[in-house]
């Protein structure tokens, strides 16, 4: 098979089996392909190795990569088309002991947003975040580990709240599905579009409100902070494990408490598990036992009393009766949807 075709069929195969990311991973005589299926890697096929490096400098030819550079990283992206659908295609190399390795992430173009139903969210759950959301003002932050699905949550909060008399703005890295009546930025450190730069701007633009793709230091949480006591709504994520550890993250980036407590007015901690298949013969779950995921979510408003203890400088926080991550899960294998050994492999 020419390179050319091999790397349409690579890509066309990952796409079709809802591969969010496809990995080229060097070995010593070979190039392993794995496909990133509903989380976890898969391995399809070994290539060889001279194979391997042909298929990797046409995909950088393709990203408009310099095909000549095996030692440093390189980042780029193209589009590709796989039937009537266009997929945006992002590029990353990075040199290993065993040779060049690249990883290849798959977003569609026009991704169908879902619904809080579809997410995995009951209707107790999806009463409490719409509330949430219909807040005129304040900061809703989505926790949780990485690949944890925060993105996908956030983007459907926003398509909730959007439409055309408000002015919706996001500051991403890179921004990973495109909104209409929405304005999205992708952040450029190397000119100095950061995300601190970009939200300040941003605040310039007379928004409604404001997602930010990730709060990662000290600055964007402060601005972020006092935007939500502006008049803003303001989404975002940060990588913590649950609810608490999201307040007491903020409070040890150095953000006032007193500001926290009120500006922050509602948090979501989630993760994602594999639903069990119930396979008959040929199955899409690859012999795995699971197909597709769904989310668990523990949502926490900020109440009165959370406000106090935020304020008060707790670092055990008593939230009143509320559900938690663990709580959720085991309701899902009560269901019959998953299994212990998913749950726990979720929430280890």
């Amino acid at each position: 098979m020419e390179i050319s075709a091999k790397v349409k069929d690579i890509i066309t195969k990952g796409y079709l089996n809802e591969a969010s990311d496809i990995h080229f991973h060097p070995e010593k005589s070979v190039y392993r392909l794995k496909y990133r299926i509903d989380g976890l890697l898969q391995n399809v096929e070994s290539i060889s190795r001279e194979e391997g490096l042909l298929i990797i400098s046409s995909i950088k030819v393709l990203g408009k990569l310099d095909i000549s550079q095996r030692r440093l990283p390189q980042d780029g992206s193209f589009k590709y088309k796989v039937g009537n659908d266009e997929i945006d295609i992002r590029i990353s190399t990075v040199n290993t002991i065993k040779g060049e390795k690249m990883v290849l992430r798959l977003f569609k173009e026009n991704p169908t947003i879902k619904n809080f139903k579809d997410l995995g969210m009951n209707k107790k759950q999806q009463k409490t975040f719409e509330k949430m959301l219909n807040i005129k003002s304040g900061m809703i932050l989505v926790v949780g580990p990485t690949g944890s699905g925060k993105t996908t949550t956030l983007y459907t909060a926003l398509n909730y709240l959007k439409d055309s008399t408000k002015n919706f703005v996001t500051i991403e890295d890179p921004v990973e599905y495109q909104l209409e009546d929405v304005t999205q930025i992708n952040i450029e450190p190397r000119i100095g579009l950061t995300f601190p730069n970009a939200l300040k701007a941003v605040l310039r633009q007379d928004p409604d409100g404001i997602l930010i793709g990730e709060i990662r230091d000290k600055e964007t949480a402060e601005i972020a902070v006092r935007a939500s006591l502006t008049g803003h709504i303001l989404l975002s994520t940060l990588h913590t494990e649950n609810c608490q550890s999201a307040i007491l993250r903020l409070v040890d980036m150095g953000i006032e408490r007193y500001l926290l407590a009120e500006g922050l007015k509602g948090i979501v901690a989630q993760r994602l598990f594999r639903l069990k298949c119930h396979c008959q013969g040929d199955c899409f779950c690859n012999n795995t036992g699971y197909y597709k995921r769904s989310g668990i979510f523990e949502i926490l408003p900020i109440t009165e009393s959370v406000k106090l203890q935020i304020i008060q400088g707790k670092r055990q926080f008593n939230w009143g009766n509320y559900d938690t991550l663990k709580e959720l899960a085991e309701e899902k294998v009560k269901e019959g949807l998953t299994d212990i050994k998913e749950i726990y492999r979720i929430l280890d």
